[in-house]
């Protein structure tokens, strides 16, 4: 798409969202005023524009010098989910409140509100919070590989770390989804190699790729279920809070006054990496997590 085209397909979206923000229409003279990429125009390229707006499905009526989008047209019908599908909804606003993606959303705004929407986009609601948690650490080729082997019904092989200090593990699977779980995100599927369904955390995978096989093995209920289940079953979820020094927060998240809580997180996990990130990071409660660390690191000194 070249520069000229770009400039048409943007002024065409400014003017379908100024109508669709007024709901008695607008005439001409104030879409050449308020819109932007209007200003500049002559009568017969707005006339054009209308033309395509219409002929793509924009319901618009036209009286007189009013223009306006059909009233029976603006409301939409209620929109209902699969559960694999909220799970992909969810992600993708996960996703969207940090990095580039965050801002491409936020630009968004601005460009629907520059087209006549109302909204005051320099207020305090854009103060920027980023969440630290796995749908922020995700590898792009990671996630584009899983997502499209679930699209595709098709077989991958990956792999595995329970933890960094643990040995890897080759394993092959038929995805099923990614569920997000407690700022975590978790691929579920029929693992091959166990002969059942298994769950495991995303971010731990690498090397992930299509097999070039179909998967056979079609989901089995509902895969939070699943999740909660595995975690529920091989390990102790616990509630934590650790003393972060400024910066060192790493895998645990970003520290709010010097502090970190977690919620349902794995003991034994917890007891490791704080161990592995001390003194930076200091476990406040539970007492018995904060034993265990200080036990691992003064077996580690001996």
């Amino acid at each position: 798409m070249n520069s000229s085209d770009e400039d048409i397909l943007y002024r065409r979206t400014n003017l379908t969202f100024a109508l669709l923000g007024a709901p008695k229409g607008r005439s001409r003279e104030w879409i050449r005023r308020n819109v932007d990429g209007y200003q500049k125009v002559s009568e017969k390229t707005l006339q054009r524009d209308l033309r395509i707006l219409r002929s793509i499905g924009v319901p618009l009526v036209i009286t007189g010098d009013e223009i306006a989008v059909a009233s029976d047209a603006r409301d939409l019908p209620a929109i209902d989910f699969t559960p694999a599908e909220a799970t992909a909804v969810g992600m993708a606003g996960e996703l969207g409140k940090a990095g580039a993606l965050g801002a491409f959303a936020r630009s968004g705004w601005t460009k629907i509100a520059a087209a006549g929407a109302r909204r005051d986009l320099s207020g305090p609601q854009l103060a920027s919070y980023t969440p630290y948690n796995d749908t922020t650490r995700l590898e792009p080729t990671v996630l584009s590989t899983i997502l499209t082997a679930v699209a595709r019904k098709r077989r991958i092989s990956f792999t595995y770390r329970a933890s960094p200090t643990d040995e890897p593990q080759q394993r092959t699977m038929d995805p099923w989804g990614l569920v997000p779980e407690a700022g975590r995100v978790y691929l579920v599927g029929y693992d091959l190699d166990r002969e059942a369904p298994r769950s495991f955390r995303a971010v731990r995978l690498s090397d992930v790729h299509t097999t070039g096989e179909s998967a056979e093995h079609p989901a089995e209920g509902n895969l939070q279920d699943i999740v909660r289940g595995s975690l529920s079953a091989r390990s102790q979820l616990v509630d934590a809070v650790l003393s972060v020094t400024d910066g060192r927060g790493g895998e645990f998240g970003e520290p709010v006054d010097g502090r970190v809580t977690l919620t349902n997180v794995d003991a034994d996990w917890l007891v490791r990496a704080a161990a592995a990130a001390a003194p930076e990071v200091i476990v406040e409660k539970p007492a018995e997590i904060r034993r265990r660390v200080i036990e691992l690191l003064e077996k580690a000194a001996s």
